[in-house]
């Protein structure tokens, strides 16, 4: 038996996270955050996508994300596949990267995207990667 398809809508908001395998390191070196980030922009400027928040933390990353077009499995698809090549090839490694699917959690009303919102800024420093969250790079905080 297949998976269940994901219900997509035009002009919805999503919080999507992914894990590594393993809780595997995503990103090594700063050239990782920063090549993630660059197909993520890539990827929402190709399928009319917008960034509203994000956290890239060592093994998973958060995406709050608002799609014009039902799109969000062929954008995640992209930011996915696309970067785990390069990780793999740039760290000589082979095999999956992430785990299973990605999750996403449709926005349904303002309290959940201003609760999705705060999560994912404050998530560096819940996890302790920081003592000042302005410190932390790789979040949309800054």
């Amino acid at each position: 038996m297949g998976r269940e398809k994901r219900i997509e809508y035009e002009g919805a908001i999503y919080h999507v996270i992914s894990k590594t395998v393993s809780s595997e390191n995503a990103f090594m070196e700063e050239k990782d955050y920063r090549h993630f980030i660059k197909l993520t922009c890539d990827a929402f400027s190709k399928y009319q996508a917008m960034l509203l928040s994000f956290a890239l933390m060592k093994n998973h990353y958060h995406l709050l994300i608002k799609t014009e077009k039902a799109n969000l499995s062929q954008i995640m698809h992209e930011i996915n596949s696309k970067y785990a090549h390069y990780f793999n090839s740039a760290h000589i490694r082979k095999g999956h990267l992430f785990q299973d699917r990605y999750r996403s959690y449709l926005i349904t009303n303002d309290e959940y995207f201003i609760n999705a919102f705060v999560y994912i800024n404050l998530n560096p420093l819940e996890a302790q990667l920081v003592e000042q969250l302005e410190d932390y790079k790789w979040c949309s905080c800054r």
